[in-house]
């Protein structure tokens, strides 16, 4: 795409980020999010340029969950004492502005992370998404994005 070979391109938001970033490409006409990105602020999400149906609402969300990326969780059972603490010495590292400067060395398009309550909460409601959403996400890959 930087070379101007082809039209359009597929990334995750931090990827399409370092490539505008370093000149590779342009801003996204819109992003495959429910909502807009902080990566975009600019760019639509797909729920406002076009009118989905609660099954193509589904899919976004899989899409959405498979997403997740650098998730950090901890086993089933987990005392409430112990996961409340974890919980909360993350979100102070993730406060640090020193912790923020190093982060936004390595990925210079990153989000704000996620506190726990509402990972439980994202986790909760991807968990009664239909099982096979992904198997119909892959089908349309295949159909709509596939190299032929």
């Amino acid at each position: 795409m930087g070379k101007g070979e082809v039209d359009g391109a597929a990334w995750n938001g931090s990827g399409v980020g370092e490539r505008v970033g370093l000149g590779f490409g342009k801003e996204p006409l819109f992003v495959m999010a429910p909502q807009r990105t902080e990566w975009f602020p600019d760019a639509p999400a797909i729920t406002e340029v076009a009118k989905l149906s609660e099954e193509q609402n589904q899919l976004l969300m899989t899409l959405k969950s498979i997403g997740v990326e650098k998730a950090i969780v901890a086993p089933p059972g987990m005392p409430e004492d112990r996961l409340r603490f974890m919980r909360e010495s993350f979100d102070k590292i993730m406060a640090l502005d020193g912790f923020k400067a190093q982060a936004k060395m390595m990925w210079p398009v990153l989000t704000a992370p996620v506190n726990g309550e509402s990972w439980t909460k994202y986790v909760a409601e991807a968990a009664l998404l239909p099982p096979d959403n992904l198997a119909k996400m892959l089908a349309m890959v295949e159909k709509y994005l596939a190299v032929k």
